[in-house]
């Protein structure tokens, strides 16, 4: 009796450690999937906003234009065709999916962003943790202006300024200013998109 007692014991243990750690899967999968960051509409989006002028090359800061038939974008270094360019050297290149350009230093490294739009108003984003407290990874976005990038979203409508169907169409959009989009939900995509547009036009 005292071996059959503890066989279900035994075999209850197991059950229960089982069904513990499928739980546990289950719900760090649910947190992960949280944070995944879906790329489809927004490369759709950089592709379009692609130099045609070569299909793959590297402007180094010094000016110098590189242009290959093959790119390989690492976290340190590009490679472009056989010739190897440290990524602190890079100040724009070009891959298949997107035109990149450097718009600032962050904390540990060098801030690359993807352009959206290109016009009298360029559109670009670049992805970064969430402020305010919330986790996860969030899209910001720059506007540039006759060669100068703006980073503040105060600055947005002051850009938008000179064009009204644009700033009008800015503030339905945007009724408290908060331009900052979760990358997850891609709900203000193409709202951003259609105020460069317009302003474009």
């Amino acid at each position: 009796m005292n071996h059959f007692r503890l066989y279900w014991l035994f075999l209850f243990k197991i059950i229960f450690t089982m069904k513990t750690i499928m739980f546990a899967v289950i719900a760090v999968t649910l947190i992960h999937s949280s944070f995944i960051v879906p790329t489809d509409a927004w490369e759709d989006e950089t592709k379009k906003a692609r130099s045609t002028e070569a299909e793959y090359f590297v402007i180094k800061k010094t000016g110098e234009k590189i242009v290959g038939s093959n790119i390989n974008v690492g976290y340190a270094k590009i490679k472009i065709d056989d010739q190897k360019i440290r990524i602190e050297d890079v100040a724009t290149y070009q891959d298949s999916k997107a035109y990149v350009t450097e718009i600032g230093i962050g904390k540990y490294s060098t801030v690359f962003g993807k352009r959206l739009r290109v016009g009298k108003i360029s559109l670009y984003y670049y992805e970064g943790t969430r402020m305010g407290g919330d986790t996860g990874w969030a899209a910001y976005y720059i506007l540039e202006k006759n060669g100068v990038f703006i980073y503040d979203y105060n600055k947005f409508p002051e850009a938008l300024g000179d064009n009204k169907e644009a700033l009008d169409k800015f503030y339905s959009y945007f009724h408290d200013g908060k331009v900052r989009v979760i990358m997850s939900e891609k709900n203000k995509l193409h709202e951003m998109i259609d105020v460069a547009e317009i302003y474009n036009r």
